[in-house]
Order: C-alpha cells, then sequence, then structure tokens
C-alpha cells in the first residue's frame, strides 16, 4: 500500500484535534493551490454558497468550518 501524501497526513492530524486553530488549517491548505481553489469553490457552491463571495481560504473555513474543510482537503488529496 503507497504512503499517503504528506499533506494528507498533516490534515488528518488536523482534523483529529478539536481544538485546531483554522489558520493552522488554512496555512496547511494554502500549501497546495488546487486543493486552495477546491476548497474555495465548494464554499461558493449553491450547497452553501450566501450572497456574498468567499475568495479567501480563511472565508473558506469560517463558511464551512474546520472538519468540513479538512474532510474535503482528505477527500482531495486522497482521490
Amino acid at each position: 500500500m503507497p504512503a499517503m501524501p504528506p499533506l494528507a497526513t498533516e490534515l488528518l492530524e488536523l482534523a483529529s484535534d478539536p481544538d485546531v486553530a483554522q489558520g493552522r488549517v488554512a496555512t496547511a491548505v494554502a500549501k497546495d493551490p488546487i486543493l486552495a481553489t477546491r476548497v474555495i469553490g465548494f464554499a461558493n457552491s449553491a450547497a452553501v454558497a450566501s450572497a456574498v463571495t468567499v475568495t479567501s481560504i480563511s472565508e473558506a473555513i469560517l463558511r464551512l468550518g474546520t472538519r468540513r474543510v479538512c474532510t474535503i482537503a482528505l477527500a482531495d488529496r486522497l482521490a
């Protein structure tokens, strides 16, 4: 079985911490520009969008929550 990518491992650790700071998640997601774009895109999707467009990872985390962002990011990294 291949090893998990380092970013996936980091996100898994962050997701398992109930007190993780939003900034730590944002920093991890920002390491991969494609992943960052996907997270922001999800925050702007019809499923969760509001009248205000999300333009940053921090805003996406506020809208979606840290756990959901970690879940999205992990799914993307492990797919």
